[in-house]
């Protein structure tokens, strides 16, 4: 975000959001290294003149747009369901789908969604495969974009059969 003055003065500019001071100094754009969703909110400048006045900017809301909680790897049973769950954050949040290691599209997802929030869970029938990997992607709209989480792990834990024997020693046990 970027807030512009014109004038003989070099302002100083602070950057807020509610009460917390941001960015300081003569740099009149506000920067993150990373943005995480505690950083979504809304942002104004202070622009400071020396001892002659000081301008505040109109507010400007900031959007984040992540993978909230990307699927984690999981266990499943060969034969049995498993599924995957995936939360995506952000505005203007299109579709949410599910894609395998090697891109290719994988049915949709069970989703759930509100304004800014959508949850999609990967209902797996009857695994099959001994190693499996899927991928989140989340796609918005206005201004375009897509994020896809890390690979996660689907592997099979392959039950054999357990055998048992008893083998009775004797009909009576001593008192």
């Amino acid at each position: 975000m970027s807030c512009r003055t014109t004038g003989h003065l070099q302002p100083t500019f602070t950057w807020k959001a509610g009460p917390v001071v941001t960015n300081n100094g003569t740099i009149s754009v506000a920067k993150w290294e990373a943005t995480t969703l505690d950083n979504e909110g809304s942002y104004w400048c202070d622009a400071k003149f020396g001892d002659t006045g000081t301008l505040t900017s109109s507010k400007a809301f900031l959007y984040i747009r992540a993978i909230k909680t990307p699927p984690t790897d999981r266990m499943a049973v060969l034969g049995y369901d498993a599924a995957l769950t995936c939360e995506v954050h952000g505005k203007g949040l299109k579709s949410v789908s599910w894609l395998t290691d090697e891109g290719e599209q994988v049915k949709s997802g069970r989703n759930t969604s509100g304004e800014t929030l959508a949850t999609s869970v990967l209902e797996l029938t009857e695994v099959t495969e001994i190693k499996s990997y899927y991928s989140c992607k989340a796609t918005f709209i206005d201004p375009a974009d897509e994020i896809v989480s890390s690979s996660t792990l689907v592997y099979v834990n392959q039950i054999t059969s357990v055998t048992s024997s008893v083998t009775l020693v004797s009909d009576s046990l001593p008192l």
